[in-house]
């Protein structure tokens, strides 16, 4: 069967919904109790709440059975740790085509009603009102943390949404975003091309995680070989360019990595679109050393949060396998990737040379685009050993580049 474009989808979804003729089923989640003074109905919604007998979570219908779900200022009553299985579980239930609409306190606004003093109940926005047992707060939110669970879950056409209803969606503290769940099959990213440059002989052992990732994806992955990787790397960028990617994914023939962290970088990009370009957290093969830079401004006040968000700015990234949004690289001035010698014309480690990519992070910079790195998707960097048998004939191993320097470990000298 063939896979529609995921611009394809939203018509799709709608088409299937207007041929359906019976009637729309529409969940308000949590809405409250039908006899408290406080109710508010939202007519055409069926209401699941406590107060009628029915757990907003898990929910008890099947799956693919609602055209919407709706909930307003239930979400944060979950322990925070729960939060992603409970978006998981109201998206199962939702149609191929339906709308999760969710409204949550914005803990950006009341951070900034505290700056500036205003005479709000801030505690009452945090923790919740204490009127029940149910009535407590156990996560907080903003715009960027919803965008991104809601993305995480697979919904797609994120946007803000207003409530037509005086309730709490129509505070100035509530935070409102609805997604649709894809119709059709939700891993077909057909607007991504992946480039890869190979060297003549290397290790290629990574087109497993090829395989396993792009042809579920439907990415087309665009293969040149030569001798020097930054100049055949520029060569497939260009091409993928050509056949009017909207992304393009680099990737080095040595990373290890999984569909989950391809799609992980997609969201990503849906989520911030100040990223114009993010790299996945990769370490140098041989020793600790992660292969990403920092400004020394950006340096000088990292700390052990800067890198527990979703994402931290950075200057310069590897190409392991790091997406970028094609219009940003069209805009990039060109040559790209063109070292630089030392001052003294030398090329040696530690001499002040400036590498290809290293120096098409410098460009990249200049044309003020970013570069962001997603923290949560870490991949592996593949390292050919060398294994040795020991005295006992337990076995040694050792890299290559320890062996270029120092020759066979003192441990299976004879």
């Amino acid at each position: 069967m063939l896979v529609p474009p995921m611009s394809k989808v939203a018509e799709l979804a709608e088409e299937k919904l207007a041929a359906d003729d019976s009637p729309p089923l529409r969940l308000n989640i949590g809405g409250g109790d039908p006899k408290s003074e406080t109710y508010v109905e939202r007519e055409g919604y069926v209401l699941v709440d406590r107060s009628v007998g029915k757990e907003a979570y898990p929910l008890d219908y099947p799956d693919d059975s609602a055209d919407e779900i709706l909930s307003s200022h239930v979400l944060e009553h979950f322990p925070y740790e729960k939060v992603m299985d409970v978006l998981r579980d109201w998206t199962r239930v939702l149609k191929p085509g339906g709308v999760l609409k969710i409204a949550v306190p914005d803990f950006a606004w009341v951070c900034e009603q505290y700056g500036k003093q205003n005479d709000y109940n801030l505690q009452g926005f945090v923790m919740g009102g204490h009127i029940d047992d149910n009535d407590h707060h156990d996560a907080i939110f903003d715009s960027d943390s919803l965008k991104e669970m809601l993305a995480h879950v697979g919904l797609q056409r994120l946007a803000p949404w207003k409530s037509d209803i005086k309730d709490c969606a129509s505070l100035p503290l509530s935070c409102n975003y609805l997604g649709y769940k894809p119709s059709g099959p939700v891993l077909a990213l057909e607007n991504v091309r992946a480039v890869l440059a190979t060297p003549r002989f290397g290790p290629v052992m990574h087109f497993k995680c090829v395989l396993d990732s792009f042809t579920k994806l439907r990415i087309r992955c665009n293969i040149i070989q030569g001798c020097f990787w930054h100049m055949q790397l520029c060569e497939c960028i260009e091409e993928a360019l050509d056949e009017g990617a909207e992304y393009v994914l680099t990737l080095d023939y040595d990373s290890i990595f999984t569909i989950e962290d391809i799609l992980e970088l997609y969201h990503l990009m849906q989520v911030y679109p100040e990223a114009d370009a993010i790299c996945a957290l990769q370490s140098k093969r041989g020793d600790d050393t992660v292969l990403i830079g920092m400004s020394e401004e950006e340096r000088a006040i990292a700390n052990s949060m800067t890198f527990a968000r979703n994402l931290t700015k950075v200057v310069t990234g590897h190409f392991g396998c790091t997406m970028f949004r094609a219009d940003k690289l069209r805009s990039q001035p060109r040559p790209w990737m063109v070292p630089k010698p030392s001052s003294d014309g030398l090329w040696n480690k530690g001499s002040g040379c400036i590498h290809p990519d290293i120096q098409f992070w410098h460009d990249w910079a200049a044309e003020k685009k970013t570069l962001y790195v997603a923290n949560k998707v870490v991949i592996g960097h593949m390292e050919e050993k060398i294994t040795w048998p020991s005295p006992n004939f337990t076995p040694i191993h050792q890299s290559l580049e320890s062996y270029m320097k120092t020759g066979k470990p003192a441990e299976v000298k004879r």
